[in-house]
């Protein structure tokens, strides 16, 4: 995926205008759909990911860099940029803790249910 950075606004009868290009990597598309949006300078611009079938949202890379997996996000436009949606077929890691916290919890319970003493028949 290659990122294209112009940093010249446009200026538009007395606003200016900046180029907010939209992409989503393979597994999701985002909403708006991938493309290049006109947005005012201090305006606000929101957009969802969206996973397909078997993939997770990871997170949003504005300009190449990370910045978080809040979903939707929300930016204040003030120069031309490219916001990516990068989705994966990983789960997202605090799956794997619950899952793990619940395996552990479960563990423990049949070791302690092994453990205890049956009783006794006293005749």
């Amino acid at each position: 995926m290659a990122d294209e950075i112009t940093f010249n606004p446009k200026v538009s009868g007395s606003s200016t205008t900046y180029d907010v290009t939209v992409q989503a990597s393979i597994g999701g598309t985002t909403l708006p759909a991938p493309g290049v949006y006109s947005v005012a300078m201090g305006q606000q611009f929101s957009v969802t990911a969206t996973p397909i079938t078997n993939y997770y949202f990871s997170h949003w890379t504005q300009n190449g860099v990370n910045i978080g997996s809040a979903n939707p996000i929300s930016i204040t436009v003030n120069s031309n940029m490219t916001l990516s949606a990068v989705f994966t077929t990983t789960p997202p890691s605090y799956l794997w803790i619950i899952l793990g916290v619940v395996g552990v919890g479960a563990a423990g319970i049949v070791a302690y249910l092994l453990k205890r003493k049956k009783p006794q028949n006293k005749s």
